[in-house]
């Protein structure tokens, strides 16, 4: 149990990605709002404005936080999430496949017991762009949703704004002495059955997932086992049943022994 003062130091295990912005503006008040609460600098990814981290307009709206700038990596979305445990998608739509969908104080407390379950595990937090947020298939690189609450007239925040709003709920809870971790209990947002793993030896990154998943699939196409027509359909699928919360590190060794053995054999 990471003691009330080591709180916010968690905050640092947070990877902040923003996929596909546009708006200078928005980038750079996003860094702010970052700064502002102690947090790490966002990962960009695919940004749709070439030059954003450098424009005049992101500095002007970053203010204090200009130094910051500097810091922020344009990298690919595996790239970006593959050395965390849990990867959790905003999005103000609702989307059509299985992923748990929580809300913010839910995330909150899944986000409080990975951090806490040692000293290296990592949490993800992944915004779309201002036009069309997140694509399905970004969405499927992660291991749940969530909705921000507001107005069913107009829900859909600004980015820099969902930021602030996420960041600072964040690191509230981590000063708060009533926070409660939710280790090993079931939350209303999960599938009955569905619990968070709080044994450090059974979370598994995001990068040894994609690495099997990628292993499955290859299998797969040996096998002619893929529509032409569809081949993106059990990739889907497969995606879903791979980052369900009661999938370990344990089973995907397990399954990473019995696919490569398949693959010597073919």
């Amino acid at each position: 149990m990471v003691k009330l003062s080591q709180g916010l130091y968690l905050l640092k295990r947070v990877n902040w990605v923003m996929v596909e912005t546009s708006h200078p503006g928005n980038f750079g008040a996003s860094v702010r709002a970052l700064k502002n609460m102690g947090c790490s600098p966002p990962i960009l990814v695919d940004p749709t404005r070439n030059g954003i981290i450098n424009s005049k307009e992101a500095y002007d709206r970053a203010a204090g936080a200009s130094e910051c700038l500097q810091k922020v990596r344009v990298i690919s979305l595996d790239e970006a999430i593959g050395n965390s445990n849990r990867v959790i998608a905003f999005t103000s739509r609702n989307r059509s496949n299985s992923l748990p969908v929580l809300s913010l104080e839910e995330s909150l407390n899944m986000i409080f017991a990975t951090l806490t379950d040692n000293e290296t595990t990592e949490i993800s937090l992944v915004f779309g762009g201002e036009t069309n947020g997140l694509k399905n298939a970004d969405i499927l690189r992660c291991t749940s949703i969530c909705h921000l609450e507001a107005d069913n007239v107009y829900p859909s925040l600004n980015l820099s704004h969902a930021i602030q709003v996420v960041s600072f709920c964040l690191r509230s809870k981590l000063r708060s002495k009533n926070f409660a971790t939710g280790l090993g209990t079931s939350l209303p947002g999960l599938k009955l059955g569905q619990q968070y793993q709080s044994n450090s030896a059974e979370l598994v990154s995001q990068k040894k997932i994609t690495a099997l998943e990628t292993k499955i699939l290859s299998i797969a196409d040996k096998l002619y086992f893929r529509s032409p027509e569809r081949p993106g359909k059990i990739a889907e699928r497969l995606r879903k049943i791979l980052v369900t919360p009661e999938v370990s590190e344990r089973d995907v060794r397990l399954l990473d022994a019995f696919f490569s053995e398949i693959i010597n054999k073919l």
